[in-house]
């Protein structure tokens, strides 16, 4: 049966041959039928029910056999959601537990999908008990044919004729889980073998660099892995057996010398009419030899060609640090052995991302790719940090407190972030409005709502909703690998897709703002891009001025950054097809993002007094700001190595002049020390990250709209690892304001006040953080603070069990900048799960209660357990009127 499996997955999908295997899997249980089903869908050409099986491990469960037939034209990756919804339906129709579906055309290229969706159970948040909705039933899907990577089906079928047929049996077939924890494992033993055996002379023996240098050239591989899907690159670059016969392969270093090096910084980052092979020019990046052999065996004009059909990408990820040591010199120059990408253990880097499916397509709650998708760059940054530090013996990810949160979270945060500030518009201009936020935030994760896409505003309330969104500010303060800042790109797009299919008016919005700019030749040149992004890339354009425009992030780790914007590259790169005929191609290089995602401590401000006050009158200080802006714009769209040096340089320039200014003025010391560190700040250096964070100075917005992440879990006692000798974060951060300050405290905590102050008067903040500060006494002053500061207080205390990484209780958070007149509590505490269903946000009705005064520590109780306490404290005696003496046992943290 297992060589069926791999014949079928291998090969274009067959009737016959499924059928084969189907038998081979499930033997009596099998029982086979073809009846048609009626479907309306135009994306649907026919959909045949097979058959069924009796899942006779799990209490004769049955699951149907679905084939479905895709009309000419339709994709099936743009339209998983309504394909998904045809075999729910017939599901539900049928009484069926689950289903094994089917996709395949004439025009997938001989690709077809092959998934499983099953009946789970779901637990109602009011009565505890398990409800069905197949609705909500997620499909897991694999990509199979002649041209995709099928080990792991292949590998996962085998199994299930080897254990009890049962829903659950094939749940883990396609569990996406199992592969990524494969994954990872894999990934974790090579990057633990290369941090060893890399030599890297620029860096000498620092090994935090190293295993940083490791990770970045990890992340750069993946990102070419990704747009490879796009047939953006040649695969022969990655087939052993060809590279053997291309390169100087004995020689050491020569596949990462003559292959990686060449296509990262003389291919990707470079122009295509710029390419050509090394003149001895060191400023110049080109295919080159070695200074002691040839790395090529072949001829230059061969070595070309196997680099030629691939676009610039620029983005400043291919851009050639100092440590990468792209050099003839041999004292500069990085040594990475051919056995790490390839060697006889099957076990090099090439060769485990080669066993693998990847998809640029990220999951959605209800329909999820058993392939590796972008989200898996923020899992593998959480993993890597994971390993060990040599210079610490802890490990990393403790280090930094950063936990991976998980996607049903980060949805239900940014939905309900959204959905708050969205809806702030006066109800007399409109008193309908809220509910109509609310009507379409909840469209975005309804599975039907791709069957309805009618707009549910009028043609006045889609432009105001349209001139929110074009003029909102979103920050994460502490970005980590961008599952915030990317799942706010989805929801931006879904929702101008939703109200402007055409992309009409999205496109209006920024004409009319391009056509205010004064200088006639910037003008027509932003009219021009405008109107060739909007003419051209379809959902491009509608990222590209969202990531430009609206989203914002920092951390204090420069690699967190480069992940984050890496997400995005993909994102933006998955938009747009290769075009042969075209310049570059057909494919715009990517933006670089160093202004939108900085490296930086977002918890330290701009020590001293701020620099609107005294030191520079309000026409120089908008003449330095607008300055900084027209530079930044344009270094966003820079494509060419002269153009972002004139940017940089210019950059530089203008923050020399703030520093002379300041050198002959009568600036006081503490106002001299906050421009010295505005000129020495580094935003193009990707190694650089600043001590400081102040939003006017590094991105030209004075606040923001909304404020959200997963901030880190760091007791305040603690040192920082990368910081000063034994310097604690408590001594860092106590003389910075925050009037929340406990020394006993955790560094969470600074984030929600700090958040509270980048926010404007209509914002609102949504973290998800530990909840220790609801009741312990380092939390009280933060519970003062909430209470006097914040308004519209929403909280749900989440318990354990939401990382998988980590046992820690947490709570998700939601208030708005401004304190309501009459403040309260709205919480919802979430009931254990005694199965692991997993708990589902939808439905939540929160309780009310006052803030406590005083900072009193909070104490959410539910409904039956709020009763059982009035009627304890009606009967009962405080333990502190017993008159009885308790003494202490060991004492903890407090």
């Amino acid at each position: 049966m297992s060589c069926q499996v791999e014949e079928l997955f291998k090969g274009c999908y067959e009737r016959d041959l499924w059928f084969e295997v189907l038998h081979g899997m499930f033997n009596e249980d099998l029982k086979l039928l073809a009846r048609e089903t009626r479907v309306r869908s135009a994306d649907v050409k026919s959909c045949v029910q097979l058959g069924s099986v009796t899942l006779s491990g799990d209490d004769d469960k049955k699951i149907g056999l679905f084939e479905i037939e895709i009309n000419p034209g339709t994709q099936i990756h743009r339209n998983r959601v309504q394909l998904r919804n045809v075999v729910a339906k017939a599901l539900e129709r049928r009484g069926l537990d689950g289903a094994l579906a089917v996709y395949h055309g004439t025009e997938q290229a001989g690709s077809w999908r092959l998934s499983f969706m099953g009946r789970g159970p779901e637990l109602n948040p009011d009565t505890g008990t398990h409800v069905i909705k197949w609705t909500d039933s997620k499909q897991f899907t694999y990509l199979l044919g002649p041209e995709q990577r099928v080990r792991t089906a292949v590998q996962s079928f085998r199994t299930i004729s080897d254990t009890d047929r049962s829903l659950q049996s094939l749940e883990k077939a396609f569990s996406v889980k199992e592969l990524n924890k494969e994954f990872y494992k894999e990934l974790e033993k090579w990057y633990d073998k290369a941090v060893e055996q890399i030599k890297l002379p620029r860096l000498g023996n620092n090994a935090t660099k190293r295993s940083i240098s490791v990770i970045r050239l990890i992340t750069r591989l993946l990102f070419v892995w990704f747009i490879k899907e796009k047939r953006l690159i040649n695969e022969d670059l990655f087939d052993e057996e060809k590279i053997r016969a291309c390169i100087n392969y004995k020689k050491p270093s020569s596949y990462y010398k003559a292959i990686l090096q060449n296509l990262f910084f003389a291919t990707l980052n470079q122009d295509v009419v710029g390419r050509k092979m090394d003149e001895d020019d060191p400023k110049a990046y080109h295919y080159y030899s070695d200074s002691s052999a040839p790395l090529f065996a072949i001829s230059d004009q061969e070595a070309k060609n196997l680099f030629k059909t691939s676009p610039l990408i620029n983005g400043g990820l291919f851009e050639c640090n100092e440590e990468d040591g792209f050099s003839k010199k041999d004292a500069g120059k990085v040594y990475i052995p051919n056995e790490l990408f390839f060697n006889a253990d099957d076990t090099g880097l090439i060769q485990i991302l080669k066993r693998y499916q990847f998809t640029v397509e990220e999951s959605t709650p209800l329909d999820v790719d058993v392939a590796l998708d972008p989200e898996l760059l923020g899992r593998v940054f959480e993993n890597l940090l994971a390993c060990h530090n040599p210079e610490t013996s802890e490990t990393a990810r403790k280090e930094t407190g950063s936990f991976y949160t998980t996607r049903p979270i980060v949805n239900y945060i940014i939905n309900e972030a959204l959905r708050f500030r969205l809806s702030q518009q006066d109800e007399e201009i409109d008193p309908g409005w809220k509910g109509e936020i609310d009507k379409l935030i909840d469209k975005l994760d309804d599975p039907l709502s791709g069957e309805n896409t009618e707009n549910i505003f009028d043609e006045v309330q889609t432009k105001r909703l349209i001139s929110i969104i074009h003029d909102i500010k979103i920050i994460d303060p502490a970005v980590g690998s961008g599952a915030f800042p990317m799942g706010v790109l989805h929801k931006l797009v879904g929702i101008l897709k939703l109200v402007d299919p055409e992309n009409s008016k999205w496109k209006d919005k920024h004409l009319e703002n391009a056509r205010k700019i004064s200088d006639s030749h910037a003008r027509e040149k932003a009219v021009k891009e405008i109107q060739d992004d909007f003419s051209k890339y379809g959902d491009y354009s509608r990222k590209l001025y969202l990531i430009q425009n609206n989203i914002f992030g920092i951390d204090t780790q420069s690699i967190a950054i480069e992940i984050a914007k890496l997400r995005f590259f993909i994102s933006l790169a998955i938009e747009q097809d290769k075009d042969g005929n075209a310049d570059n191609y057909g494919i715009k290089p990517l933006p670089n993002l160093e202004t939108n995602f900085i490296a930086a401590d977002s918890l330290l401000h701009l020590d001293g007094p701020p620099l609107q006050q005294d030191i520079l009158d309000g026409n120089r200080l908008k003449d330095y700001l607008d300055g900084f802006q027209a530079i930044r714009e344009r270094y966003f769209n820079a494509h060419s190595d002269i153009e972002k040096a004139k940017c940089k340089d210019g950059d530089e320039e203008l923050r020399e002049k703030i520093y002379q200014y300041s050198q002959k003025s009568d600036m006081s010391k503490d106002h001299k020390k906050v421009v010295e560190k505005i000129s020495s700040w580094k935003p193009y250096d990707k190694n650089h990250s600043a001590g400081w964070f102040n939003s006017e100075w590094m991105f030209n917005v004075e606040s923001f709209d909304i404020v959200i992440g997963n901030p880190p879990y760091i007791q305040l006692q603690k040192s920082d690892p990368n910081g000063k000798s034994d310097e604690k974060y408590a001594d860092r951060y106590k003389g910075s304001g925050y009037g929340i300050f406990d020394r006993t405290g955790d560094i969470y905590q600074l984030f929600y006040e700090r958040g509270h102050k980048l926010l404007n008067q209509k914002g609102c903040l949504c973290f998800i953080t530990s909840n220790k500060w609801m009741r312990t006494k380092y939390g009280k002053k933060m519970r003062a603070f909430l209470g006097k500061e914040a308004g519209n207080i929403r909280l749900i205390d989440l318990g354990a069990g939401m990382f998988e990484t980590a046992t820690v209780d947490t709570n998700i958070l939601l208030f708005s900048k401004n304190r309501a007149a009459n403040n309260l509590i709205k919480y919802y505490t979430v009931p254990p799960s005694l199965d692991g269903t997993p708990f589902n946000f939808e439905g939540i009705e929160f309780q009310e209660m006052p803030v406590p005064e005083d900072g009193d520590g909070w104490v959410l109780l539910s409904p039956a357990e709020l009763a059982l306490k009035e009627k304890i404290e009606r009967v009962g005696t405080p333990l502190k009127e017993w008159h009885i003496s308790i003494n202490y046992g060991i004492r903890g943290a407090r």
